[in-house]
C-alpha cells in the first residue's frame, strides 16, 4: 500500500572492479545478511525479501525504529544483518533468527541476537519517486531523511580506490566490496553492471575422511565427500563437498577411496552424517574453495577444486569435451598482435596467437554485397570484427553446440547448414560427441569456446553464429544431471542438453515495409522495429510482475530477442510451455497488436509471439552475431533503456561501437531464476 510501488531490488554483477575510477565509482563494503527492500507510509512498515516476502514480523525493533524516521512515505534498500560480540557481521547467528514464527522465541531473539538494517539506497521519498536520479544524489537525499539508530544505518562508503577499499573491507571483516556507478539509475530487479561486486573466497587442501552415499546419476560414486582438516595432531570435521565435481571425476575418485575403507570414525566427536557415511583413510587430499568456516570449524558453500597429487591440485575439467593439451585457454587472447597480422596480409596469410595457427585464403572475397551507396563487407572485415568482439561474443557461445550458417560464395549465393563436422577439425577447436535424434547414432558437435575457434569459423564462412541455449557444461547448476549424451535419445534427455540455460522470448514484426515482393517474409522497417520494442517493453511488465529479471537483444533482422535466464531444473518442454504461457498474458493485454497464430496470413499488420525457440531441435543467433542481411547487420545486447532507439541496421559490423562499451548482458548467467519453484512444480 502506499504512493510507491513493490520494488525488486537491484543486483550486482561479479566482475572485476575498474582500477581507480574514485569520480566514477564508489565502494561500500559488502553485507553478509538478508537483502530487504524497506517501505514506510504513514506509520506502516513492509520489509520485504528478494522473494517478496514480509519479514516485518519476525524483526520488531527494526520495524520499531523505521516507525519513528522523519519520513511519512519512503522505500529503502539495504541489508539485514545481525552482529556478533565482536561487532562483525555473522550470517551464522541470522540463521538463528530467519526462520522464527513463535513471538516468544522471536521477543529472546531480539534480545539476544541484535540485528541491524543497513540501508544503501533511498528509492522514494514523500510522493517523490527517486529511482531514477543518480546515485549520488539518492544517497545525499538519504543522509537527509535518515536518521540513525542503534538498529538502522546507512551504509558507509570507504573513501578510496577499489583496491584499497577491498583491502579495507577484507581487513574489517567484511566479505568483499560493491563498487557503485555513481551516475547509476536504480533498475529494479536488474543485475546490473552499474553495480559490481567482488568478493572473497578462501582455498585450502582437506583431508577426506569418509563418503556419503550418492543417488542419480551419481548412485555408482558419492553423494559428497566428508572433509577432514588437521588441527593439533587430530583430525577436525569440516563439512561435506559436493559440488564441482563430474560423474567422471566422482567415480574415478570412488574408485579409490573403495580401497581406503575403514570401519571406525577418524573423529573424536560425532558428525552430522555419522549415520549415512562410509568411512576411509584420510588419505587422498583434495583441494576445495568455500566462503568461509562457521564458529564450529565447517566450511560455508565448499566447492570441489580437484584432487592434490605430490602437492599440486589437479583442478576440476570435463571429460565430455574434447580438449586437446594444445588448446589456448578459453579467455579471449590479446588480439592487438592479431589485428596487425590481419591489416598486414595480402589476399592469404597465416594468423598466429599463443600456442595455434590459423591459415586465412581469400580475405578480400565480398561477403555482404554493398547496398545503399554503402561499402562492401568482406571476409577481411568479419575477421576483423570477431577479432574485437571475441571478449564479449566467445561467453555467450562457450559449451553450447553449434549450427552452422554457411555462405561459401558470400550472401548472395547459396547458403547451407551444418550441423556435424565429418572432417578432423584444429586442434584448437573444442568438440562433444552426442546422439543425433534425427539420424539415429553419435556425431561430433563444434564448441566455440576460443578465440581461433571463432576466427576459423569466419574463414569457413559460417557467417551467423548460431548457437544452442543448453550447454555440455554442468557449472554451475546441473551437477545432478548425467553428463552422458552418447548412446540413445533417452541420454540426451536427460542430459543438461535438454535442460536449458534460458526462457527465450522471440518476437517477430508483421509489418511489411513496402518493398517485399508477393510471398516474402516482411523487410526491416523501423515502423515494425518499433511496434516490436513497444511489445517487447509490455512483456518486461509482465516479467517484473514475476520477479523475473530479463535481457534483451536485438535479433539483427526484424525482431527482437528476449532471455530470462533459468537454473537447469526444467525440460524444453516445460520451459517451453512456461514462455506460452507468458506470451499468452501479453496478447490478453494487447489484443489485436500481437499473434500467437502460425498461419502467417493471420499475423499481416501485427508482431508476432513466438516460444517455438525454446526447443533443443532449434538453436538462434547468438549474442554479437552477425546476420546475413543486407548491409551486415549484428544481433546486439543492449539495456532495457536503450530498446526503443537500437534498431538493427544501425548496428553493422563495420563499426562494432558496442565492442568499446560495457556489456550489458555480463553477468547473465549469474542472474538465475528457479523458474521451476516459481512454477509450483517442486
Amino acid at each position: 500500500p502506499g504512493p510507491f510501488q513493490l520494488f525488486a531490488p537491484m543486483l550486482a554483477t561479479a566482475s572485476a572492479i575498474p582500477a581507480g575510477g574514485r569520480d566514477a565509482w564508489s565502494f561500500e563494503p559488502k553485507l553478509d545478511g538478508i537483502r530487504v527492500v524497506a517501505g514506510v507510509h504513514e506509520g506502516k512498515v513492509t520489509l520485504r525479501s528478494r522473494g517478496g516476502i514480509d519479514l516485518a514480523a519476525q524483526y520488531p525493533g527494526i520495524v520499531a525504529d523505521l516507525t519513528g524516521q522523519p519520513v511519512s512515505a519512503a522505500v529503502l534498500d539495504g541489508e539485514l544483518v545481525a552482529v556478533a560480540k565482536n561487532g562483525r557481521a555473522s550470517f551464522e547467528l541470522l540463521q538463528q533468527r530467519m526462520n522464527l514464527r513463535d513471538a516468544g522465541q522471536i521477543a529472546d531473539a531480539e534480545r539476544n541476537i541484535p540485528v541491524v538494517y543497513y540501508v544503501f539506497d533511498l528509492l522514494h521519498a514523500d510522493g517523490f519517486d527517486l529511482a531514477g536520479a543518480a546515485l549520488r544524489d539518492r544517497r545525499e537525499a538519504l543522509v537527509r531523511i535518515l536518521n540513525p539508530s542503534g538498529r538502522v544505518s546507512q551504509v558507509a562508503v570507504i573513501e578510496t580506490d577499489a583496491e584499497g577499499a577491498y583491502e579495507a573491507a577484507m581487513a574489517s571483516g567484511f566479505e568483499g566490496i560493491v563498487a557503485k556507478r555513481e551516475e547509476s539509475p536504480y533498475q529494479p530487479g536488474r543485475r546490473s553492471v552499474s553495480w559490481l561486486k567482488r568478493k572473497a573466497k578462501e582455498r585450502d587442501e582437506f583431508l577426506v575422511a569418509g563418503f556419503t552415499p550418492g543417488n542419480g546419476a551419481r548412485a555408482d560414486s558419492f553423494g559428497g565427500l566428508i572433509l577432514a582438516e588437521e588441527v593439533e595432531g587430530a583430525l577436525a570435521y569440516r563439512g561435506r563437498v559436493g559440488g564441482g565435481l563430474t560423474d567422471s571425476q566422482a567415480k574415478a575418485l570412488r574408485k579409490r577411496l573403495a580401497e581406503l575403507v575403514e570401519p571406525a570414525r577418524p573423529f573424536a566427536k560425532a558428525t552430522p552424517e555419522d549415520r549415512i557415511t562410509t568411512w576411509v583413510r584420510p588419505e587422498v587430499r583434495v583441494l576445495v574453495e568455500y566462503h568461509e568456516k562457521t564458529a564450529g570449524g565447517v566450511l560455508r558453500q565448499p566447492v570441489f577444486k580437484g584432487v592434490v597429487e605430490d602437492g599440486v591440485a589437479s583442478e576440476s575439467t570435463f571429460a565430455v569435451v574434447t580438449s586437446p593439451p594444445s588448446s589456448p585457454q578459453r579467455a579471449p587472447e590479446a588480439t592487438d598482435s592479431l589485428a596487425e597480422q590481419l591489416e598486414r596480409a595480402g589476399e592469404r596469410t597465416t594468423l598466429e596467437g599463443e600456442g595455434w595457427k590459423l591459415p586465412l585464403s581469400n580475405l578480400g572475397k565480398v561477403m555482404w554485397p554493398a547496398v545503399d551507396g554503402g561499402p562492401a563487407i568482406t571476409k577481411r572485415d568479419l575477421l576483423r570484427y570477431a577479432l574485437e568482439i571475441s571478449p564479449l561474443a566467445v561467453p555467450h557461445l562457450q559449451d553450447r553446440p553449434l549450427t552452422l550458417l554457411r555462405f561459401p560464395n558470400g550472401t548472395a549465393g547459396k547458403r547451407f547448414y551444418q550441423r556435424h563436422w565429418e572432417s578432423k577439425p584444429p586442434t584448437f577447436v573444442q568438440t562433444v560427441v552426442a546422439f543425433a535424434e534425427g539420424e539415429g547414432l553419435d556425431r561430433e558437435w563444434l564448441l566455440c569456446n576460443n578465440l581461433p575457434t571463432l576466427l576459423w569459423l569466419c574463414q569457413i564462412a559460417d557467417i551467423e553464429w548460431h548457437a544452442s541455449l543448453a550447454r555440455v557444461s554442468p557449472a554451475p547448476d546441473a551437477f545432478d544431471l548425467p553428463l552422458t549424451f552418447t548412446g540413445s535419445e533417452e541420454a540426451i534427455d536427460a542430459s543438461p542438453l535438454n535442460h536449458p540455460d534460458f526462457l527465450l522470448f522471440d518476437l517477430d514484426p508483421y509489418i511489411y515495409a513496402g518493398t517485399e515482393k508477393r510471398g516474402d517474409e516482411p523487410q526491416p522497417s523501423r515502423a515494425g522495429f518499433a511496434k516490436t520494442a513497444e511489445i517487447a517493453l509490455e512483456l518486461k511488465v509482465v516479467l517484473d510482475s514475476l520477479n523475473l529479471a530479463s535481457f534483451v537483444k536485438t535479433s539483427g533482422a526484424t525482431g527482437i530477442h528476449v532471455f530470462v535466464p533459468i537454473v537447469r531444473n526444467l525440460e524444453y518442454d516445460a520451459v517451453r510451455a512456461a514462455a506460452n504461457t507468458i506470451f499468452a498474458e501479453v496478447a490478453s493485454r494487447r489484443r489485436g497488436e500481437v499473434t500467437m497464430e502460425w498461419a502467417t496470413t493471420k499475423r499481416t499488420g501485427k508482431v508476432f509471439l513466438d516460444a517455438n525457440m525454446n526447443s533443443r531441435h532449434k538453436s538462434l543467433a547468438a549474442p554479437y552475431s552477425p546476420r546475413a542481411k543486407p548491409g551486415g547487420p549484428v544481433s546486439v545486447p543492449c539495456s532495457w533503456v536503450d530498446l526503443p532507439g537500437a534498431y538493427a541496421g544501425d548496428t553493422t559490423l563495420l563499426d562494432p561501437w558496442w565492442a568499446r562499451r560495457e556489456d550489458p548482458w555480463a553477468g547473465i548467467l549469474e542472474a538465475k531464476h528457479d523458474l521451476k519453484a516459481l512454477l509450483g512444480l517442486e
